[in-house]
Protein backbone atom coordinates (compact mmCIF):
# COMPACT_ATOMS: atom_id res chain seq x y z
CA UNK A 1 0.00 0.00 0.00
CA UNK A 2 1.47 3.25 -1.14
CA UNK A 3 2.60 6.06 2.00
CA UNK A 4 2.39 9.52 1.84
CA UNK A 5 6.36 9.41 0.91
CA UNK A 6 5.59 7.20 -1.98
CA UNK A 7 2.64 10.10 -2.82
CA UNK A 8 5.68 12.24 -2.47
CA UNK A 9 7.73 10.63 -4.91
CA UNK A 10 5.17 9.96 -7.27
CA UNK A 11 4.14 13.79 -7.50
CA UNK A 12 7.90 14.80 -8.21
CA UNK A 13 8.13 12.04 -11.04
CA UNK A 14 4.47 13.07 -13.28
CA UNK A 15 4.42 16.96 -11.40
CA UNK A 16 6.14 18.74 -14.72
CA UNK A 17 4.20 16.28 -17.40
CA UNK A 18 0.75 16.92 -16.09
CA UNK A 19 0.99 20.32 -15.34
CA UNK A 20 1.65 21.36 -18.65
CA UNK A 21 -1.77 19.85 -19.97
CA UNK A 22 -3.99 22.22 -20.72
CA UNK A 23 -7.07 20.60 -18.58
CA UNK A 24 -5.10 20.27 -15.61
CA UNK A 25 -5.30 23.15 -12.42
CA UNK A 26 -3.52 21.60 -9.54
CA UNK A 27 -1.78 18.53 -8.32
CA UNK A 28 -2.27 17.27 -4.40
CA UNK A 29 -2.07 13.78 -2.53
CA UNK A 30 -3.58 12.55 0.63
CA UNK A 31 -5.85 9.50 1.65
CA UNK A 32 -8.95 8.58 -0.88
CA UNK A 33 -9.38 5.70 0.72
CA UNK A 34 -8.05 4.02 3.64
CA UNK A 35 -7.98 0.58 1.56
CA UNK A 36 -5.81 2.21 -0.88
CA UNK A 37 -3.47 4.39 0.98
CA UNK A 38 -2.25 7.50 -0.44
CA UNK A 39 -3.22 9.08 -3.39
CA UNK A 40 -2.07 11.33 -6.01
CA UNK A 41 -5.17 14.03 -6.60
CA UNK A 42 -5.16 15.75 -10.18
CA UNK A 43 -7.42 18.88 -10.27
CA UNK A 44 -9.04 19.43 -13.74
CA UNK A 45 -10.72 22.86 -15.24
CA UNK A 46 -14.48 20.90 -15.93
CA UNK A 47 -14.63 23.06 -19.27
CA UNK A 48 -11.51 21.88 -20.51
CA UNK A 49 -12.94 18.63 -22.43
CA UNK A 50 -10.15 17.55 -24.55
CA UNK A 51 -9.92 13.84 -24.19
CA UNK A 52 -6.10 13.66 -25.34
CA UNK A 53 -5.21 15.56 -22.45
CA UNK A 54 -7.50 13.81 -20.28
CA UNK A 55 -5.52 10.56 -21.88
CA UNK A 56 -2.23 11.85 -20.93
CA UNK A 57 -2.69 11.46 -17.07
CA UNK A 58 -2.03 8.15 -16.10
CA UNK A 59 -4.30 5.67 -13.86
CA UNK A 60 -1.17 4.96 -11.14
CA UNK A 61 2.19 5.98 -11.15
CA UNK A 62 4.95 3.42 -10.58
CA UNK A 63 8.04 3.97 -8.26
CA UNK A 64 10.68 2.54 -7.18
CA UNK A 65 11.17 2.54 -3.15
CA UNK A 66 14.53 2.72 -1.91
CA UNK A 67 14.54 -0.55 -0.45
CA UNK A 68 14.45 -1.66 -4.39
CA UNK A 69 10.69 -2.79 -3.91
CA UNK A 70 8.17 -1.37 -6.37
CA UNK A 71 4.87 0.28 -5.54
CA UNK A 72 1.94 1.61 -7.55
CA UNK A 73 0.87 4.93 -6.45
CA UNK A 74 -3.14 5.32 -7.82
CA UNK A 75 -4.33 8.67 -9.46
CA UNK A 76 -8.00 9.99 -8.36
CA UNK A 77 -9.17 13.03 -10.91
CA UNK A 78 -11.01 16.07 -9.27
CA UNK A 79 -13.11 18.14 -11.44
CA UNK A 80 -13.51 20.96 -10.30
CA UNK A 81 -16.17 24.08 -11.56
CA UNK A 82 -14.85 27.90 -11.02
CA UNK A 83 -14.54 27.98 -7.47
CA UNK A 84 -15.85 30.60 -5.40
CA UNK A 85 -14.24 31.32 -1.76
CA UNK A 86 -16.22 33.53 0.52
Amino acid sequence: MPTEDDAKVALDTVSEQLIKLPCVTGLGIGTASQSEGATLFVYLDSKQKDPSARAAIPKKVEINRPDGSKVAVPVQLIEQDDLKFE
